[in-house]
């Protein structure tokens, strides 16, 4: 499981820099041949991605448990004028409940990755 929380205003286009541990080639999905297995590789790709960009002493965790998933949860928080805190408080029990039955993580934008033990890797 790695579940992912972002916000159109918050997605940035990710390039890869810097020595990687693995290689990994991004492409856009062709329409018309598209299916869902391409959108979560695809996923999956840009968060692997933006994981080679950070530094930390985690980073090689988060990219091993990046080889692993066999789902994603993506949760895209429509603002339309709202506070922040209180409205990422109403997705908090949907987080707490995929921390204690499945396995993963949870990746969002502008922060980072979480396990169920709190943050443990810093991407921007």
């Amino acid at each position: 499981m790695v579940a992912s929380r972002h916000s159109p205003s918050t997605r940035m286009p990710r390039t890869t820099v810097g020595r990687v541990n693995a290689s990994y080639t991004c492409r856009s999905p062709d329409r018309s041949d598209f299916d869902e297995d391409d959108l979560f590789e695809e996923e999956l790709c840009e968060l692997k991605e933006s994981v080679e960009e950070a530094r930390g002493a985690r980073r090689a965790d988060v990219l091993k448990i990046l080889d692993e998933p066999k789902a994603i949860v993506a949760v895209e928080v429509l603002w339309q004028g709202r506070e922040t805190e209180p409205t990422l408080q109403k997705i908090d029990p949907l987080w707490a409940w995929l921390f204690s039955h499945r396995k993963g993580l949870l990746q969002a934008d502008g922060e980072g990755y979480y396990d169920r033990s709190g943050h443990i890797l810093k991407v921007e």
